[in-house]
């Protein structure tokens, strides 16, 4: 137990601003040592709520921590115990006040799915990956408490929340850096050995103490890519471009696919969930503005994997007329500081016009939502860009569902066909891509409210 006293003694450090980054540090040390049977009461004293509330910094710190374990021990991390323990670390955070936590905890809960959820009970069986039919409760059971906060009032706590949940639904972020070792001592050796190959260096390139440079790219086709690249380009004896190890081998190769076939498995689940959410608010009041993006998330994997997890599309078909009625009010909404709720309920519809989920009910109430749209044209810029995107791709939806329906099928019709389907992808090719770039810039500006 004496690493048990040494921790709590470290804790109680982190509240002094004077010996938080040495006691960070030695915390870090402890959780390195730390055997498989350490890991849930490590997890328990970090989840416990002290009767003077932490600082700001030591929440932080906290969250730091979450993150860390997870990656140094991913298996031990991934029994249920540890998992809700971290699932009350997140929810703690979330319900303070500072929403200068909301990217910890995200962080947080990013590297918990990323490392942890892969191993853990949650994760669906083979047996339900392969039959649909088989019930599993998975993911959705790890983020029941999660969607419980839905029924609360701080809409500071529910976008944060939101944001936690958005992460888990959506394909897993692989940051694994290509490691280039060799007599690297800055940047400028770097650019000299690569000039002959004509290789970009990415932005996020770091050179580290022993002389190696690591490239971060956040793409798992641009790491293959460069990757092979720098392999096959003649480079200076002095340098040579590490293998990947089998953790990153296996992230870049299963991890991905395991996680959609979890959200695949427990999609059914997760729709009835955020439609369970969204009927507890207000429309317009922007407690459900990350809702939206998990819909549009499982939207984006539905139609990227329909071929293999054909069941995605189906759940969401479920909820899609809920979705379509909620986000027309939300459009609706006189509210102008809930700007971003708007922006998201857009690329939500524009998704469900683009998968054709529940085609003729969005087609049969045409003008509702067009008018709905176009009210919501009088904002931001960026909601302004994404209501000419969903538009676009509502005139698509519609000209393909009159196509289906029409009687005869001669000749023109056909061509008619063909040219109202080119004109719905190329609006997505040239609206899609600056939406993408508006949405980021939305993000980022800072909150009116």
């Amino acid at each position: 137990m004496a690493w048990k006293n040494h921790l709590l003694q470290c804790l109680v450090k982190l509240e002094d601003k004077d010996t938080l980054s040495r006691s960070l540090g030695e915390i870090h040390q402890i959780v390195q040592m730390m055997l498989p049977h350490q890991i849930q009461p490590f997890f328990y004293q970090l989840s416990r709520q002290p009767r003077t509330p932490w600082s700001l910094l030591t929440r932080r710190s906290i969250l730091e921590l979450v993150s860390y374990t997870c990656l140094i021990h991913p298996q031990a991390t991934a029994t249920t115990k540890s998992m809700n323990c971290i699932m009350t670390i997140i929810l703690n955070a979330a319900r303070g006040v500072e929403e200068a936590l909301r990217d910890d905890c995200v962080a947080a809960m990013s590297s918990c799915i990323r490392y942890s959820f892969p191993n853990s009970a949650f994760y669906p069986s083979a047996k339900s990956v392969e039959d649909p039919n088989t019930s599993s409760s998975g993911l959705s059971a790890l983020l029941e408490d999660m969607m419980g906060v839905f029924s609360e009032q701080s809409v500071t706590t529910k976008e944060c929340v939101g944001s936690c949940i958005a992460v888990a639904i959506k394909p897993i972020d692989v940051v694994i850096p290509v490691t280039i070792s060799g007599n690297v001592r800055n940047m400028e050796d770097l650019r000299h050995a690569l000039r002959p190959t004509k290789i970009p260096i990415p932005k996020d390139t770091v050179i580290i103490s022993n002389r190696m440079a690591m490239m971060f790219i956040r793409s798992r086709r641009s790491i293959l890519a460069m990757h092979s690249a720098l392999s096959s380009a003649i480079l200076p004896s002095s340098f040579k471009v590490e293998p990947f190890t089998k953790l990153e081998a296996y992230y870049l190769n299963q991890a991905g696919r395991r996680h959609i076939a979890a959200l695949a498995v427990n999609s059914s689940t997760l729709v009835n969930d955020i439609v369970a959410a969204m009927g507890r608010s207000t429309p317009g009041s922007g407690s459900d503005t990350m809702l939206y993006r998990c819909c549009s998330n499982l939207a984006e994997i539905g139609h990227t994997h329909k071929a293999k997890h054909p069941g995605v599309l189906e759940s969401l078909a479920s909820g899609a007329p809920y979705l379509v009625n909620k986000a027309i009010q939300v459009l609706n909404s006189k509210n102008k500081r809930h700007w971003k709720e708007k922006l998201e309920a857009i690329v939500c519809l524009m998704w469900l016009c683009r998968t054709s989920c529940k085609q003729d009910y969005i087609v049969g109430r045409y003008q509702a939502f067009a008018n709905a749209v176009n009210k919501a044209k009088a904002g931001v810029k960026a909601v302004r860009e994404a209501c000419v995107a969903c538009m676009s791709e509502l005139e698509g939806l519609r000209a393909r569902v009159i196509a289906e329906n029409r009687d005869g099928g001669d000749g023109d019709g056909e061509e008619d066909e063909q040219v109202s389907l080119q004109g719905s992808q190329f609006s997505m090719r040239a609206l899609v891509n600056p939406l993408c770039a508006s949405l980021i810039a939305a993000s980022a500006r800072p909150s009116r409210h």
